[in-house]
This record gives C-alpha cells, structure tokens and sequence, in this order.
C-alpha cells in the first residue's frame, strides 16, 4: 500500500511539475555597520530571474 501511495505522489508531482514557476528571487538587507568602514549607508537590494521570459531584474535602494 505504501508503494503504491508513493507512486501516486510521484506522478502527481510530476503533472503539476510543467505548470510550476521556475522563477529565482533573491534579497538583500544592506547595512553599513557590517563593513570594514563603519559606513552609515543603509540599503536593500532584490535580484529575480524569470526563466519563461529569460529576464533578470536587480532593483537596488540604498542612502547615506
């Protein structure tokens, strides 16, 4: 029965697979004090890959 259930899981999974967003985000809190410098700069950045489009968008705020 265990077997069997797996197997159900696995095809399922690979149905709804095709249809899943492949998409990469990745973010960043930026601060001055974790540097080397003391810098009192602050910032946040957001990096996202989109694999259907083949696009890379950075977006970066930052002061100070």
């Amino acid at each position: 029965m265990k077997t069997r259930n797996v197997w159900f899981a696995l095809i399922i999974l690979l149905g709804v697979h095709g249809s899943a967003r492949s998409d990469f985000i990745a973010t960043a809190t930026l601060t001055g004090g974790a540097e080397d410098t003391n810098s009192p700069g602050t910032g946040y950045g957001t990096v996202t890959y989109n694999a259907a489009a083949q696009t890379l968008t950075v977006t970066l705020t930052f002061s100070g």
